[in-house]
């Protein structure tokens, strides 16, 4: 059953908040802040409702807000600001109803419930992604700058859903939860939209003994077209070593050269600096590369799959992850990665 609570979350375009990007890291017990844009031409800012996670606990919400305007608009930049222990922070666009879905100011609590409809990854299988981040710089802050020429396009009056999931439990460290997140505006004449891939390799167990074992995966269609890919992220939890994105050969089977890299499990950097062209007829591919670490109290083999393996699921502590993210241009309509 749907938890909703109505909530005005919608920043004003103006004096939400008063503070730019500080110059030094944030203090202790110190809450990050952000300007929003300076008028409504220039953008729009959401903030989420702040929210404290208990000591040894995992707590991811889902909230709806939707874009301001009564008009389609241009998103040519997106900056996020969050308070440290962040685990990922995933801004959604609406697809299919399942059993999670809201209105605008709507809440859907999954707190460390994992039976809750904000924990089921299947609940948003086909809902695209805007922006995803993973990072609590020493000064809060991710800023994404697309290419120019090239901007997401929302709808008049869009809704949308910012997933925000934090742990305060042995590995990572975050007791109380804040994001903001700016859309910055660019005219849309002239523009090539953004399509967004998020995918995940479900088929992952991490047993005792494992060193450095990979799992290979790879989109389940090709693209029926040259695409570029401007930007891509990784995500996996404490036991991830190495992840990799690169382009598949369906009909060789072969892995191109990667163009994304990552071995930082906590802090993995999204690169948004990339131009990566992937033939018509190929698709994207990824590895996730994993060492087995003994569960810490109070999580026990109990709490893992069969074996005492780390198996793919929703906790950080008593599971893992291999999921893929990538932004390229131009968009392809109804292109899946599954």
């Amino acid at each position: 059953m749907r938890n909703l609570t109505a909530l005005l979350t919608l920043a004003a375009f103006a004096g939400a908040c008063d503070q730019d990007r500080p110059d030094a890291p944030l203090a202790e017990n110190e809450d990050v802040t952000l300007a929003p844009p300076a008028t409504a031409e220039d953008g729009f800012q959401y903030v989420m409702p702040p929210y404290d996670v208990p000591a040894g606990s995992e707590v991811q919400n889902c909230y709806f807000f939707e874009s301001p305007y009564d008009e389609d608009i241009c998103v040519g930049e997106i900056t996020v600001a969050q308070n440290p222990g962040t685990h990922h922070m995933n801004v959604f666009r609406l697809g299919t109803e399942y059993d999670l879905w809201g209105d605008p100011g709507d809440v859907v609590l999954g707190n460390s419930d994992t039976t809750s409809p904000c924990w089921r990854s299947s609940n948003w299988a086909d809902w695209p992604i805007l922006v995803n981040s993973q990072q609590s710089y020493a000064d809060g802050f991710y800023d994404w700058t697309l290419p120019d020429g090239v901007a997401h396009k929302l709808k008049a009056h869009e809704v949308l859903m910012l997933q925000s999931h934090y742990v305060n439990a042995n590995t990572q460290a975050g007791d109380h939860a804040v994001v903001y997140v700016n859309f910055d505006r660019v005219p849309c004449d002239d523009i090539q939209e953004v399509g967004t891939v998020f995918a995940s390799n479900q088929g992952i167990d991490v047993c005792p003994g494992d060193v450095d074992v990979t799992f290979s995966a790879s989109c389940g269609n090709d693209f029926p077209q040259d695409v570029t890919v401007i930007a891509a992220n990784s995500h996996f939890h404490s036991r991830g070593t190495h992840f990799d994105i690169e382009a598949y050969d369906p009909v060789s089977g072969d892995y191109g050269d990667p163009f994304y890299e990552n071995t930082s499990w906590d802090e993995p950097v999204m690169a948004t600096d990339l131009d990566v062209v992937i033939p018509e007829g190929e698709r994207l591919g990824w590895h996730c590369s994993y060492t087995y670490v003994d569960p810490v109290a109070p999580a026990t083999c109990s709490d893992l799959g069969a074996g005492c393996c780390y198996v793919f699921g929703p906790s950080v502590e008593t599971s893992e992850h291999c999921n893929m993210f990538a932004y390229y241009y131009p968009k392809v309509e109804d292109y899946s990665c599954i």
